[in-house]
Order: structure tokens, then C-alpha cells, then sequence
């Protein structure tokens, strides 16, 4: 509790937001963004520990987390979407029109933070065409020409599959 959520809890922004950050990627801490993956990533982590909480019987707890993680999933789809309905990997880069798609983003939909069912996983599965490499897989990042962002990724690939599956693609 004292170690990890409310370490979390004191680095959100009032939108329910996590602070910018080096995020997923280890961007330099001088380059620090917005990043939906340390959203997503909190709020996933504020479910998990309302049901923590709930299983103990610290009930004041589970709904303060509930809160939180739906405040942070609430910011996702308030400040991360595109005009398409695309989910973006950072606020920075999609206030910049450009290079915001991130195989990140996937985590969205995988940690069940958005149902694929919803039209912002429809869009953003769509969009992923755009990080798509010559073997059929996906890259990290949209507008890198650093082949550490523009080899394929593995993971990416695999988290992807599992929400494309789901989705019913």
C-alpha cells in the first residue's frame, strides 16, 4: 500500500493522469512525456490493488483504488485519443499531429482497461497498420529511423495477436 499505490497516487495529475515520465521506452528523463503506457500501466495497478484491498476487508481501500483507476482510464479516453478515435503513446507527441502511434498502447486493451469491443480499440487496431514492418510484425514507434524502433518487436507482436484475437480479427 505505502510502497506502490499511494507512491502512485501521489503522481497523478489532477486529470487522473500519471506525471510525465521516461515511460516504457527509457526515453532520457530530460524528454520526459506524457505517456499512455504509465497510464495505463497505473491504473491497471490501482485495480489490482482494490482487489488486494478488497480481499483483506479494507474496504475505504478497494473503493478509493476502484476510484482512481477509473479516474486514470478516464484521462485515457479524455487526453489519449486522436480525432479518429485512436489511442496516441503520448500526449506530447499527438499535440504534435505526428509519430504519436506506439505498439504501447496495446497494454490498453490487454490489462482490459478498454474492452476491444469499444470503438476505441476498433481505431486503434486499425491504426496499428501504421507501426506494421516488411515481415508483417509490428515496430516500437511510428517516425523513428533508429533500428532499435523500427525492428520488429516480438512482444508487441504477441500482445497484439492476443487483442486482435479477442477483438474477433
Amino acid at each position: 500500500r505505502a510502497g506502490v499505490a499511494e507512491a502512485l497516487a501521489a503522481n497523478l495529475e489532477p486529470s487522473g493522469m500519471a506525471i510525465a515520465d521516461a515511460s516504457i521506452w527509457e526515453v532520457h528523463w530530460g524528454n520526459r512525456q506524457h505517456f499512455l503506457y504509465t497510464t495505463a500501466a497505473t491504473a491497471r495497478g490501482f485495480c489490482d490493488m482494490a482487489a488486494l484491498a478488497r480481499r483483506k476487508g479494507e474496504l475505504g481501500d478497494r473503493d478509493r483504488y476502484q476510484a482512481l483507476s477509473a479516474d486514470a482510464v478516464l484521462a485515457m479516453r479524455a487526453h489519449f485519443v486522436d480525432q479518429n478515435g485512436v489511442l496516441a503513446g503520448s500526449l506530447e507527441k499527438l499535440a504534435q499531429g505526428e509519430s504519436y502511434r506506439d505498439g504501447a498502447v496495446i497494454e490498453a486493451f490487454t490489462w482490459e482497461l478498454i474492452p476491444t469491443g469499444d470503438a476505441i480499440a476498433a481505431a486503434t487496431l486499425d491504426a496499428f497498420s501504421h507501426l506494421q514492418t516488411p515481415a508483417g510484425g509490428y515496430k516500437r514507434v511510428e517516425g523513428s529511423s533508429d533500428p532499435y524502433d523500427t525492428d520488429e518487436w516480438i512482444l508487441i507482436d504477441l500482445r497484439a495477436a492476443d487483442v486482435f484475437h479477442r477483438a474477433g480479427r
